[in-house]
């Protein structure tokens, strides 16, 4: 996805959009190596599952902000 700068910038609809499709990809990554026990990009679903833990703490910043 992008940085953290740039995903602050981002609605929370945005993000949970990209959230969504994330894991998606991620999904589907761990499906092709169950199958075939291969990956073509390894660093693809550590590179999902770090953007996935950003999404999630912002949308829990902005919960948090928005609950005080």
């Amino acid at each position: 996805m992008a940085t953290k700068v740039k995903m602050k910038d981002l609605s929370s609809a945005d993000l949970q959009n990209q959230l969504e499709s994330l894991r998606t990809e991620l999904r589907e990554a761990r499906f092709q190596f169950g199958i075939t026990r291969t990956i073509t990009n390894p660093a693809r679903v550590r590179k999902a599952k770090k953007d996935i833990s950003r999404i999630l703490t912002l949308l829990h910043e902005r919960n948090r902000k928005g609950s005080n």
